[in-house]
Order: structure tokens, then sequence, then C-alpha cells
């Protein structure tokens, strides 16, 4: 199928989030994330609505936001169930979706592409270090108490990466039902590279944690699954 006839909607976090700023360990200026790849060299219409450090309920909300806005492919991404989603004002509506959630980091691509909310969007997505050493945004000492307090008394991984995992499920099987095509980035035959190279590599300093070869190989692997889909499904209608 014609890829500029096809829109990849890509979700998750810094693993997923295309970069716009220069990248030392890839080239300064280049377009290096397989999701950029993807526009540029296979000639797919791309959303960018990854960002990096969000949690699981921001990318549930991204992945909601692809299937409204009628995405034929939905690559997503799951992360550690203990990142927090921190309500900071009393502003959150669910029928504004991605709007809830400040996307603070403006090397993002998602954050130059207007996906999400600005600083005052009412819902903090973000990981625990970042909520201590972020350069984009302050937490009080009363939230970062609250927050210490909730992973010490409430929170337990093995409950949480459980029902974050359920939830993972679900939106699998609504995107299915959408008729769009699911693909989850940490497949063996996708994204789990990108793991790989991370664990071997723990300081490459990219914002998405691997070399150019290994996108240009995810961007491959998206390919040949999105072109494979299209070629059963139209063998399919033949028959």
């Amino acid at each position: 199928m014609d890829a500029s006839k096809i829109t990849v909607a890509v979700c998750g976090d810094s693993f997923c989030a295309a970069s716009v700023s220069d990248l030392k360990l890839t080239g300064t200026g280049q377009r290096a994330h397989f999701s950029q790849i993807l526009q540029d060299h296979y000639g797919y219409k791309v959303m960018y609505l990854a960002h990096g450090g969000f949690g699981n309920v921001a990318i549930w909300f991204q992945i909601k936001h692809a299937l409204d806005c009628a995405a034929n492919v939905v690559v997503y991404n799951s992360t550690w169930a203990h990142r927090i989603t921190l309500v900071r004002n009393e502003k959150f509506y669910a029928e504004q979706g991605l709007a809830n959630f400040q996307y603070y980091d403006h090397n993002m691509q998602s954050t130059r592409d207007g996906i999400g909310g600005d600083e005052s969007a009412p819902v903090l997505s973000t990981t625990n270090i970042s909520i201590e050493h972020s350069p984009f945004f302050e937490i009080s000492n009363e939230q970062k108490r609250a927050i210490d307090l909730y992973i010490k008394h409430l929170y337990n991984d093995n409950l949480h990466t459980t029902m974050d995992a359920w939830m993972f499920e679900y939106w699998h099987e609504r995107i299915m039902k959408s008729g769009s095509v699911p693909v989850r980035f940490k497949d063996d035959d996708i994204g789990r590279i990108a793991y790989d190279f991370s664990a071997a590599n723990p300081t490459f300093d990219t914002p998405f944690h691997t070399d150019r070869a290994t996108q240009q190989q995810i961007a491959a692997n998206i390919h040949h699954r999105i072109q494979s889909h299209f070629q059963h499904a139209c063998a399919q209608t033949i028959i």
C-alpha cells in the first residue's frame, strides 16, 4: 500500500519521542528518530504524540487521541508504572483529551507540534527523577512530600504494573476494533533492539537512547509490519 496514504501515530515515552534538538552522537541536526525516518525515508504521514518522561496514563490518552484522529497505524510503548501522574489544578476535563497534559520539553517534536497542553495544563506526567531535577517545571515542596508518601505507603509495583498491563491490553483491543493497526514498540521484531542498545550503552546521550543505525532498523521493522498487514488485508479482500 502507498505509504503516503497511511497515517502512523507514535505514542509513548522517550523511546518513541522524536527530537528537534541537535543530536551529539548521531550528527548535528539530523532527523534520526524512527518516527522521523518513517516520514522522511518511507513517506508515511506521522503524528508525533510521544513525549519523553511521560507515564502510562498520558500514553493511554495519546492512544485515544490517535484513534480520535483515525490514524491507520498506532505505534505505542509502555513504561514503568511508578511514573507520576500529578494533577496540579482543577481544570481537568476528559473531553479535552491530551490538552490536559503538560507537554513541557520543547526539544520534543510533539511539543513543537502543539499536540498537548502548555504550562497551565492540569496534569503533569513525569518520572520521579524529573520531579527533583527537571529544568522544565517546578514542583512545590508540599507536592514532593505527597509524592514521597504515595510511593512509600500507597504504591505497590507488582499491583500497579499488573493493572497497567491490563490497560494496555484494553487499548490494544480498542486499536484493532477501530480498524487501525496496533504496533507494540517492545515487540522483539519492532523496537526491542532499542532497549538492548540502551542497556549496553547506558550513558548514550541522544534523547531516545540509541544510535541512528538502531533507529533506522526500527523504522524498517515498522515499515515491514505495516506493509505485511495491508498486503495480507488486500489478499483477504480479493479472496
